[in-house]
């Protein structure tokens, strides 16, 4: 079997002629720093995985006046090129004095502004200032955030030239980059998994945004566990 084929097989919930084995990510830093600059298929051919290739693809929605951001530098790892509208404008801010690459995003809307601080090193990104900071936050986004679309060309295309060599994932995840996160907003009231139950948030605007239906359309998925996220793990580096 391929390692396409293989996949699929477990996916389907057949028996391959092996157990498949892959990986979730394979940070830049990783291959650079340990794998002497291995790419990403030489590190898979190494070890005898089964790869898959992540597929950053999405398209503005024209029909609703949106446009990639033009002013957004060169795309990063698992990263997605920013889509804005007239009404939805994404602005960038370097913040000095700080010891790691520190951003603020500023989202412009007709009634209001929200932003999000993050911060990087060489191996990944994390949120100092959450974008959703009340509830009442994502009438924002419901209102004015844009609504982009997968490219499904581009990952057809994608898929093809890749072959039998693995699968093609589109990824990370349909979560308009510009929207992530959307933090700390409790679960659903009725959610079995919530520690925090919230009645306020049961017939919440951002309820009815989750129950949207996936599609060729991007969807926002706006609950996470309140236990998890309201702690933050990673701090600021000054």
């Amino acid at each position: 079997m391929t390692s396409k084929q293989r996949l699929i097989a477990a996916l389907d919930r057949k028996v391959p002629d092996r157990l498949p084995v892959t990986t979730h990510h394979l940070m830049e830093s990783f291959l650079r720093n340990t794998m002497g600059g291995l790419s990403e298929d030489e590190f898979f051919t190494t070890f005898g995985l089964d790869p898959i290739r992540w597929v950053v693809a999405h398209r503005p929605d024209g029909a609703r006046g949106e446009f990639f951001d033009p002013d957004q530098a060169e795309v990063g790892f698992l990263e997605a090129r920013r889509v804005q509208s007239k009404d939805w404008w994404v602005v960038r801010e370097e913040i000095p004095g700080k010891s790691l690459p520190t951003s603020r995003f500023r989202f412009v809307t007709p009634k209001g502004e929200l932003t999000m601080t993050t911060q990087s090193n060489e191996h990944t990104s994390w949120v100092l200032e959450h974008l959703v900071k009340q509830p009442e936050d994502i009438n924002l986004i419901g209102a004015y955030g844009t609504h982009p679309l997968c490219d499904v060309e581009a990952i057809n295309k994608a898929a093809a030239d890749y072959g039998q060599r693995g699968l093609v994932r589109p990824g990370p995840d349909p979560i308009p980059v510009q929207h992530v996160p959307l933090l700390p907003l409790r679960r659903r009231a009725d959610d079995p998994h919530t520690h925090h139950p919230d009645p306020s948030l049961r017939d919440h605007p951002s309820d009815r945004t989750l129950r949207q239906p996936y599609g060729t359309r991007l969807s926002v998925h706006l609950y996470c566990n309140w236990d998890v996220f309201d702690e933050t793990v990673f701090h600021d580096h000054s």
